[in-house]
């Protein structure tokens, strides 16, 4: 019975093919077919295109925060260059302030020594000059 079935089906096939219906039905099942896998490759192409413009504008943006960054960064670096020229200007400056102050010091302290020791020379020549005229008192140099 099983096989008189199979046989039974076997000739409605090719019975099918003569009179085309088969072929006809072939044709139908692939245009449908084909017509869901384009349905898919346009679906898909244009999953594709926003992707890629969607990756483009994300792109576009990280360039102009990069860009932004970098405009950032050299003009800090600016405003830290100019403001270590400020601070070296400054330092000659001080350097200079420092220098003469020293100098004035010095030239302050080295008048005053020459006073003290011009106050002692004086004071040594009238203590010279004292004690010479207390020898002088008529004893041969005996001191009282």
């Amino acid at each position: 019975m099983a096989l008189q079935c199979l046989i039974k089906a076997k000739q409605r096939e090719i019975d099918e093919f003569k009179s085309g219906e088969r072929y006809r039905k072939l044709q139908t099942d692939y245009r449908r077919v084909t017509e869901g896998y384009i349905k898919e490759v346009k679906k898909l192409r244009n999953e594709l295109a926003d992707a890629h413009a969607h990756g483009i504008s994300v792109r576009n943006m990280w360039a102009d925060d990069c860009e932004e960054i970098w405009r950032e960064h050299v003009s800090e670096m600016a405003k830290k260059d100019e403001t270590i020229l400020k601070l070296k200007d400054e330092l000659c400056w001080t350097k200079w302030d420092n220098e003469d102050n020293l100098r004035k010091l010095k030239q302050d302290y080295e008048e005053q020594l020459y006073e003290k020791d011009c106050i002692i020379d004086e004071l040594k020549k009238e203590l010279a000059h004292d004690k010479a005229l207390l020898g002088r008192d008529g004893t041969k140099g005996k001191m009282k």
